[in-house]
């Protein structure tokens, strides 16, 4: 086999490269320096894409249409439009308004993953398009420091949510930082408010807050304020109405006796003459028995004859309950009328009787009453 060994080979004239006229066969490893020329008219190099199986990278221009996608497996995954919109997933950018930059499309989930090491974070930002550092005013952030999720406006800082899903507005921390919750702090006006409207309704609407100027908390409605139980079909529990006036469904009740001779002593009072219970007392002959614990309100009014001591009595669950009875001792055969009257927690289902000692007139002097007042 015959070998030609040369540090340098020229043309004839010895100042260029020589020309090699029908072609060049290299087995080995060739290095150059620079290549220049048409690389179309390179056999198996495609001018236009990089291509590895079929994985490849292409530049596509049609005079109009300009533009360079990535193929992997056979398929289009990014593309970088003429206006240097880029799609990844799809070939056409999205239409919405001011949104149109990045379109990304699959027919699973859609995401983009910022990874950024412990104590660091990950950022997504919106600028105003001006010079310099400051430009970006918007910013959606994940701390990994401490693993909170912080939403900036106009560059501060103004919505926090926690690793424990608490929610500060206005704050870095909330006031309760180890449970979900919320916490709203005021600007320096000293108010912040939670507002609540619909746009069917020509009103202000309705807040709840904080209230620097009368340093008040308080509520502002519209026609009213109302409370439901959705566990019963929202039934209206508490209500107050556009003049103020109050109902607050509490159970009550109240019973009239008709006329009782006197037995000499102690005597518990059933002949019913009326009664009217609602919204969970119950009555059974003359006795009231309250569906909640609670704090009562207790008024018991009579007009009793008897020589010696006309008097009336609370019983409570069988037991008679001192200081809730009034009593008039005299020698006199006069009807004594006088009320008895107050405040008593209770226990749900405790039952209540009245007592009489006499001789008690007509319903139209005889009553008591059962209030739950909360």
């Amino acid at each position: 086999m015959s070998r030609i060994r040369s540090n340098l080979i020229t043309n004839q004239a010895a100042d260029g490269a020589p020309t090699v006229q029908n072609g060049l066969v290299i087995s080995g490893v060739t290095t150059s320096t620079s290549f220049s020329g048409d690389g179309s008219a390179l056999t198996g190099i495609d001018a236009t894409q990089i291509v590895t199986g079929n994985t490849s990278v292409q530049t596509v221009d049609t005079g109009s249409d300009g533009h360079v996608k990535i193929n992997t497996e056979g398929s289009e995954r990014l593309r970088i439009d003429s206006s240097g919109r880029m799609m990844i997933g799809t070939t056409a950018a999205s239409t919405l308004t001011s949104a149109d930059d990045l379109t990304i499309s699959t027919s699973g989930s859609t995401g983009i993953t910022l990874f950024a090491a412990t104590g660091n974070a990950g950022n997504i930002a919106f600028g105003d398009g001006t010079s310099g550092d400051d430009r970006q005013r918007g910013i959606l952030q994940y701390h990994h420091s401490d693993n909170s999720m912080r939403l900036f406006t106009n560059a501060v800082r103004r919505m926090t949510i926690n690793s424990n899903g608490s929610v500060g507005i206005n704050t870095v921390s909330s006031d309760d930082p180890n449970n979900p919750g919320l916490h709203i702090h005021g600007s320096a006006g000293d108010n912040c408010r939670i507002s609540f409207s619909t746009p069917t309704k020509s009103n202000p609407g309705s807040r709840i807050g904080y209230y620097g100027l009368s340093n008040r908390f308080g509520l502002d409605v519209y026609y009213g304020l109302e409370v439901r139980d959705v566990a019963a079909s929202y039934a209206t529990r508490f209500k107050i109405d556009n003049n103020g006036y109050m109902t607050n469904n509490q159970p009550y009740g109240y019973v009239r006796f008709n006329t009782h001779n006197d037995t000499g002593g102690e005597q518990r009072q059933t002949n019913v003459n009326t009664h009217t219970v609602e919204n969970g007392m119950s009555h059974s002959s003359g006795r009231l028995t309250v569906p909640a614990a609670g704090k009562y309100y207790i008024g018991i009014h009579g007009n009793v004859l008897d020589n010696n001591s006309a008097a009336q009595y609370l019983y409570i669950n069988g037991s008679k309950s001192n200081g809730w009875n009034w009593q008039q001792n005299d020698t006199v055969s006069y009807w004594k009328s006088s009320m008895v009257g107050g405040v008593i927690a209770l226990n749900a289902n405790d039952y209540l009787d009245v007592y009489v000692t006499g001789k008690q007139d007509n319903a139209s002097w005889n009553m008591w009453t059962v209030y739950m007042l909360g």
